[in-house]
Parts: structure tokens; C-alpha cells; sequence
């Protein structure tokens, strides 16, 4: 293998284990950047349409476990 491949696969590895991963209940919005992953604050529910929190949800969907669903409130 040479060095630059080497280097580059290093790179990737690096840069795949330093960005954020969300836990349960936690959702990486698209507007704060470098992406800093949250909970929902009170009232807020995360819509993975938009990538952004929000209050409440849409017509057709409910808030559940923080996250904007498909179903009836």
C-alpha cells in the first residue's frame, strides 16, 4: 500500500470518529453548525424533513419521543 493511501485511509478514520453521533432521543440539527446533537427543549419536537426543531408538529403527524411521526396526535 502506499504511503498516500495510507495517509488518506487514516484521514477518513479520523474524521469518522470525530464527528458527533446522536444517542437515543438525541437529533443533530441542521442549522447549528459544526452539528452539535440535543434533545428537544420543552415544547420543541425535531422534524427530520427540514432537519430542524420546532414547536409542535405538522397536521398529520404527533411529536414522539421527541421526533415529528407519522400519525394522528
Amino acid at each position: 500500500m502506499k504511503f498516500s493511501t495510507a495517509l488518506i485511509v487514516l484521514t477518513s478514520a479520523v474524521a469518522f470518529l470525530a464527528s458527533p453521533t446522536a444517542s437515543e432521543s438525541e437529533y443533530c440539527p441542521n442549522e447549528e453548525y459544526p452539528h452539535k446533537c440535543r434533545g428537544p427543549k420543552s415544547g420543541e419536537c425535531f422534524n427530520p424533513a427540514t432537519g430542524a426543531f420546532q414547536k409542535g408538529c405538522s397536521a398529520g403527524f404527533k411529536c414522539n419521543n421527541g421526533k415529528c411521526v407519522y400519525g394522528k396526535p
